[in-house]
Order: C-alpha cells, then structure tokens, then sequence
C-alpha cells in the first residue's frame, strides 16, 4: 500500500474488521460488514467470514498481558455471544482483530 493511498483510505474513514477467535481446536471468523468476506489463506486457499454485529472498543497494545484489556459488543440474540454467558472451561480464547478499508480490500493489518 502507498503512503498516497494509506492517506485517502485513512480519511475517508470507513474500516472493516475481521475477528478471529480460537479456542482450543476450535476456530470462528467474523467481520465487522454487512455480508460474508472472503480472503485469501496461507495457501491461497479462500477464508470465508461470517458477517456479525461486533464492535470493539480501544485496542491498547502492551507486553503484559494482564493489562490488555478489551471491550467487545455484541447483541445477546448471537450464538457466539450466548457461549459466553455460562460458566466456560480453562481454555482461553485467543482474538486476532485484522483491520482493512473498503478502497484497499487486499490489505488488512493485525491488531
């Protein structure tokens, strides 16, 4: 990506967000648009994203892990979310938030 073009998708500000959470073996992929993104894997192989009404707040980077903090928001009526609402296992749940604009699709950034 250009400096150029950086600027332009910066200023016209509209985002997309890939969330991608692991848990043990289990893996679930979710965008922040309006319908299903699919991306290209290691491989070539395609990755598709579910379209869900996830928000987060501010991703504060820090090498200690007891200080990262992260809010997100989902309406209650998602699976996913629900999972969340009974007691869990000891397993953690790892997110990856991937960060990319709508003029630059090939380009998203890990958070």
């Amino acid at each position: 990506m250009t400096h150029p073009t950086l600027a332009v998708s910066a200023s016209e500000c509209r985002p997309y967000f890939l969330y991608h959470f692991v848990e043990g073996a289990q893996v679930w992929l979710f965008t922040s648009r309006a319908a299903a993104w699919t991306s290209a894997g290691s491989g070539r192989e395609p990755i598709t994203w579910a379209p869900a009404a996830v928000a987060h707040g501010n991703v504060v980077q820090s090498g200690e892990i007891e200080r990262g903090r992260l809010e997100l928001t989902w309406p209650l009526s998602h699976p996913f979310a629900r999972r969340f609402l009974a007691p869990m296992g000891n397993d953690p749940v790892v997110l990856t938030i991937f960060r990319g604009h709508e003029q630059v699709p090939g380009e998203p950034v890990a958070h």
